[in-house]
């Protein structure tokens, strides 16, 4: 329970913007707390738009596996002066995006030493609730004075949790209750009722009161 649970894209599963972040968004409802991608400055568009959906990154560079036939076979990379640089490059383009961590595989010890060690963090973006969210389960995060702070609650509540919170909608119930007008608040559209307590269990672990519905 205590461990971080990520998936890799697979091979030809992130070619487009639209592509990464409609996988990337499949892994994370299946269970993963991140994805990971094979690849420097030429996927960083959909690394950002990955991020940008509230899904941490963790990049990876040097020897890429799903690439093994194309660059025939295994070779320890950053031997020549342009690839040592290219990789850098890569690295650092990779962390100022906000990944939280790069895979270095067989690099040589230079690159590695030379790489970023500790990347500078960006805090995963809330995301925009979605316009339709189809599912089973809700979660009511509060009972809130006015709409506009029903619409800071919902993402609030999505800033805690980016992750399970992507591609979930909003529901905003107005209600009459001993001479207040209150806004109910839900996100909804979660796959099931134990994906709907897991979300509602980090917004309580961060000091915030919920229930499942």
């Amino acid at each position: 329970p205590n461990a971080l649970l990520g998936a890799d894209l697979p091979y030809h599963s992130y070619e487009t913007v639209e592509t990464a972040v409609a996988d990337a968004q499949r892994l994370i409802a299946a269970g993963a707390e991140f994805v990971k991608a094979e690849g420097g400055a030429e996927i960083l568009t959909q690394v950002k738009a990955i991020m940008a959906a509230g899904i941490s990154f963790c990049g990876h560079l040097g020897m890429l596996p799903q690439h093994v036939l194309e660059e025939g076979g295994y070779h320890i990379k950053g031997k020549k002066d342009a690839e040592h640089q290219a990789l850098l490059d890569d690295a650092k383009a990779l962390a100022e995006a906000g990944a939280f961590a790069i895979v270095l595989e067989l690099v040589t010890p230079p690159v590695a030493k030379a790489a970023p060690a500790k990347p500078e963090p960006k805090a995963a973006a809330a995301p925009a609730p979605a316009a339709k969210a189809a599912g089973v389960a809700a979660v009511q995060i509060g009972a809130f004075s006015s709409q506009a702070l029903a619409d800071k609650g919902w993402s609030d509540a999505a800033a805690i949790a980016p992750g399970p919170a992507a591609g979930k909608g909003k529901s905003v119930e107005k209600v009459d209750k001993d001479g207040k007008t209150l806004f109910r608040t839900q996100v909804t559209g979660f796959a099931s009722r134990a994906d709907a307590t897991a979300f509602c269990d980090k917004l309580k672990a961060a000091g915030k009161a919920c229930f499942v519905k």
